[in-house]
């Protein structure tokens, strides 16, 4: 009797922890899908915030790399990236300049730790302004009064500078492997110069925008 009464116990403490153990796995179930759908909707706000823009990107040889991964960047968040001819914006990436300073010295002097400083310059034209100049340009070619139209019309650019910085252990005795780590973190800042320069293209882009419907 006492061991039927001690194993019936065991039974309903068992049906306790399996009920408590099912309420935790569907609340981590639960919360998990939650956290999906959030990141979801927060990832479609993302791509849509280059929704119905074209541009176009242009850079010299040394900056080809950079223009690689924003054209890739632009068109995972929904960007039209295009041609010259059929883009509505020209982004053209002017410079992009790594600052090395030292940042510690050794007991000997000699250097230990480094800071690296990344910046990309980039100016934002609208093609409408281009045209719009070009045809002005033309005008002021008849008429000398319209010359003055011709700067007003091909002032409407947006000037972008952004940078990033890291530090890094230099190793006098371990230069290859010092080298590398620096040229690692140069292609890490990069790809976050990238991000940055994506991100205020996008607010710039949109503003504007608003601005032009409100008109």
């Amino acid at each position: 009797m006492l061991l039927s009464r001690a194993l019936l116990k065991q039974m309903v403490l068992s049906r306790q922890a399996l009920l408590r153990y099912r309420t935790w796995l569907l609340a981590l179930i639960a919360s998990a899908g939650l956290f999906s759908c959030g990141f979801h909707l927060k990832g479609t706000q993302d791509l849509a915030s280059f929704s119905g823009q074209s541009i176009t990107v242009q850079s010299g040889v040394a900056l080809i790399n950079v223009k690689q991964r924003l054209q890739q960047r632009l068109k995972q968040h929904g960007a039209n990236v295009t041609t010259l001819v059929e883009a509505e914006h020209r982004l053209v990436l002017e410079q992009g300049e790594v600052n090395k300073r030292v940042l510690l010295r050794d007991s000997s002097g000699r250097a230990s730790e480094y800071v690296l400083i990344y910046t990309i310059t980039a100016t934002l034209y609208s093609q409408a302004d281009d045209k719009a100049a070009t045809l002005a340009e033309a005008k002021s070619s008849v008429e000398p009064s319209a010359s003055a139209n011709t700067q007003s019309s091909s002032s409407n650019s947006k000037l972008f500078s952004v940078s990033e910085q890291r530090s890094f252990r230099f190793d006098q005795q371990q230069l290859m492997a010092s080298h590398h780590q620096e040229q690692q973190l140069l292609s890490d800042m990069q790809t976050t110069v990238v991000e940055k320069l994506s991100r205020q293209l996008s607010v710039y882009l949109s503003r504007t925008q608003g601005n032009r419907r409100a008109n």
